[in-house]
């Protein structure tokens, strides 16, 4: 479950920065130049591109979510930025027909911070924005090499210029940093942003994604960036390219993940031919969030998990391991797992914040009759495995905190969890028909998308309460609970489709089919 929330942290930096689309109603042909690039990718994992003709703003205003997804407050401020600066054709000559970056940063007092870098038309210059500042009678002051543009009594703008290059944020330390910082930028980044901004020309807007840079910025909205939910994104070396799709229904991203890494997890199936997702029928209607894993064959994926276990230093311990084990209970593990295993596994959490997870067999009455010397008796059909990390070395990362976890095999599926109750409670559900795939709201989310997938990640909103009040802070949590802020969105996908290397992506987010709404057990906001 620590993707679904490293999905969320990064969702709602997202759609925070989906507010500077109304900064644009500009014309471009032409992709920025490195410099502007530069700027843009100095220090943002998170970047959003403008590059069609269309008029973003009348766009945007036509979808009623955009307002739910920014909050009125968002609205208003950028409202009066619009107005009082970029709006003014003056203005508008000095950066006509060029492309715009706004750069998502983390900033001071848990805030978060943007960067607006643009080219101005080869023929202006600072003298000529100066001329534009002064004669609109508009309010700003010199400071050394930036400018300061007053629009109230509580807020400003911070200009900065370096050649032809426009910089504009709220945060005077961002623009000063942005141009003292003599770094080349990361190049393998700027090279992925510039690689697909060409053949990005038709979209509204693009969201481009460094995952090596989000944990700084995950730390302006949760305490657990370092720790817990979140701490995987701090191993994660991967790029996104996402396109915005409008929508007066829902919020819908589309495009590739690069994975750059190749001790990822997820370059076990980059190049596995996207199946059927089949694993969520099992699914208990209380489901807080889930990750499915599509496998193929398991003995093809084995070797590809064998080879992820070499390039971490674990392959020869866990041999070893599976050779004391087989001596010890007279067992033969490899005619266990690899010879019954299905297609797909999938962990999932409940609204209580118990963890479980299901794996697909193929032969489960005679996985049950082997593991029986290796397992313990508990209660019916619950056992426990005696030896721990034994699910850890057939499927690696996912079910690495399942350590010597209880379960049970009913029909074609190993049902596992960490705790005695948290399994019989989930059975109850299972066994009562009480599944996710009965609800009409989730069955509407695959009516918009592809059934097949690679790695498939959900998160309910109402019934992930519990979890996402201990893993934001009060600012982004009330954003989150706003009737007028993402209250009235149902639930969020990410969908992962292996294509010759990389990862066909899908972010979509739906609203609410049902007006029912679940109330959290507890809540203890953070400050």
């Amino acid at each position: 479950m620590k993707r679904l929330y490293a999905i969320l942290g990064i969702l709602l930096i997202i759609l925070s920065g989906m507010t500077y689309l109304y900064f644009s109603n500009l014309k471009t042909t032409t992709v920025n130049s490195d410099l502007s690039l530069k700027f843009a990718t100095q220090q943002s994992g998170l970047i959003f591109s403008m590059q069609n003709n269309k008029s973003v703003i009348d766009i945007l205003k036509g979808q009623d979510l955009f307002n739910n997804l920014i909050g009125e407050e968002k609205v208003e401020l950028l409202d009066v930025m619009k107005s009082a600066l970029l709006s003014r054709p003056e203005f508008n000559r000095l950066i006509s027909d060029q492309n715009i970056y706004i750069s998502i940063l983390p900033g001071e007092k848990r805030q978060i911070d943007f960067l607006v870098s643009m080219q101005l038309n080869s023929t202006a210059t600072k003298e000529n924005l100066l001329q534009t500042l002064q004669s609109k009678k508009i309010q700003f002051e010199a400071l050394q090499d930036l400018y300061k543009v007053i629009l109230s009594d509580t807020l400003s703008l911070y200009l900065g210029m370096e050649k032809n290059t426009l910089l504009i944020s709220t945060a005077e330390g961002q623009v000063r940093a942005a141009l003292n910082n003599k770094s080349e930028g990361d190049t393998d980044f700027l090279n992925f942003i510039r690689k697909n901004d060409r053949l990005s020309k038709n979209s509204l807007a693009s969201l481009y994604i460094d995952f090596r840079k989000v944990p700084a910025l995950l730390k302006v909205i949760t305490p657990a960036a370092k720790s817990g939910e979140l701490s995987m994104l701090n191993q994660q070396q991967a790029f996104a390219h996402l396109s915005y799709n409008f929508s007066k229904e829902r919020v819908f991203f589309n495009g590739e993940t690069k994975v750059a890494d190749p001790n990822n997890f997820f370059t076990l199936f980059q190049d596995l031919k996207p199946e059927k997702v089949e694993a969520d029928k099992v699914l208990p209607d209380n489901t807080a969030n889930y990750s499915l894993y599509c496998l193929g064959p398991y003995k093809t994926w084995e070797k590809r998990l064998n080879d992820w276990f070499r390039k971490k230093n674990e392959y020869e311990g866990i041999a070893k391991r599976k050779k004391e084990i087989n001596a010890q209970y007279h067992l033969n593990l490899e005619g266990i797992f690899p010879a019954n295993t299905g297609t797909q596994f999938i962990s999932f959490q409940l609204r209580n914040k118990e963890k479980l997870a299901a794996i697909f067999l193929t032969n489960p009455d005679k996985v049950s009759q082997l593991l029986l010397d290796l397992s313990a008796d508990y209660a019916g059909d619950i056992k426990q495995f005696k030896e721990p990390d034994i699910l850890y070395f057939y499927f690696g990362e996912p079910l690495k905190h399942f350590k010597r976890p209880y379960y049970a095999i009913i029909n074609n599926y190993m049902f596992i969890a960490n705790t005695p109750s948290a399994l019989q409670g989930f059975l109850q559900k299972y066994e009562a028909n009480n599944l996710l795939i009965n609800k009409k709201s989730y069955v509407d989310i695959f009516e918009q998308l592809p059934n097949t997938a690679s790695l498939l990640f959900y998160m309910n909103n109402g019934q992930s309460q519990n979890m996402i009040i201990n893993n934001l802070y009060s600012g982004y949590y009330k954003h989150f609970r706003d009737p007028k802020g993402l209250k009235n969105f149902d639930s969020f996908l990410y969908q992962l489709s292996a294509d010759q290397g990389s990862f066909q992506t899908n972010l979509f987010l739906n609203t609410r089919t049902q007006n029912a709404e679940v109330k959290p057990d507890s809540l203890q906001v953070l400050p």
